[in-house]
């Protein structure tokens, strides 16, 4: 990227970290030292394991401007990057509206449906394509579910910094790790499984674009 007779001393890079209680978005210099700094928490109640989605998308805005509002120039951050805890996605339809509640990755999703599909495909086949034991607690149990019950059909099952991005981009991508929590992903040739995604009934064209960690996302809206 050219600085156009900017010193990269005076660019910042802006990174958000979302947790399970709350979100964090820190800024720092090229040089790794640390300007500004915000966290807020969610607004869930104690055992709570669903968290609506909009309020969390505006707790991580929340944060993203508290920090830039204690910056010398906001105009010089040159990059936003975005990590999230696993499992946990935000499934939008076609207009980008959420459709559900986040399930958070430690509710007990299993269910009937779940465990015939694993018995069906069978555990070593699982493990074979995604170095993963299957269980309920990664994202396609939830996926299941969420086919079942959502209010409309689902455009994109967008994990939580896949979200924050296209809030953010209007891209929907993802990162390898966040896609081996799902137990669809093929971690030997890096994509979407197609033997599983079809065993399962989920389209892949409903899971993001894969890209390596670190990869450039999008142009912020």
């Amino acid at each position: 990227m050219s600085l156009k007779g900017k010193e990269a001393l005076h660019m910042y890079q802006i990174g958000i970290d979302i947790g399970g209680t709350g979100c964090k978005c820190v800024a720092f210099r090229d040089t790794g030292e640390q300007i500004a700094m915000s966290y807020r928490e969610y607004p869930t109640k104690p055992g709570e394991v669903n968290l609506n989605a909009l309020a969390l998308r505006e707790s991580v805005f929340f944060v993203i401007s508290d920090c830039v509002r204690k910056l010398e120039d906001p105009k010089d951050v040159a990059a936003i990057t975005v990590s999230s805890f696993g499992e946990s996605f935000v499934p939008v339809d076609r207009g980008g509206q959420p459709l559900s509640d986040i399930i958070l990755y430690f509710a007990n999703t299993e269910s009937g449906e779940f465990s015939r599909l694993i018995e069906s495909v069978g555990v070593e086949k699982f493990m074979h394509i995604t170095c993963v034991l299957p269980d309920a607690s990664y994202s396609l149990a939830k996926m299941l579910y969420t086919l079942r019950t959502a209010p409309r059909p689902v455009w994109k099952f967008l994990f939580i910094a896949s979200y924050i991005c296209f809030c953010l981009s209007g891209e929907t991508v993802a990162d390898c790790s966040l896609a081996c929590r799902s137990i669809l992903f093929d971690v030997r040739k890096l994509c979407w499984s197609d033997e599983l995604t079809s065993a399962c009934g989920i389209n892949p064209e409903t899971l993001p674009a894969v890209l390596p960690t670190g990869s450039f996302a999008g142009i912020i809206r």
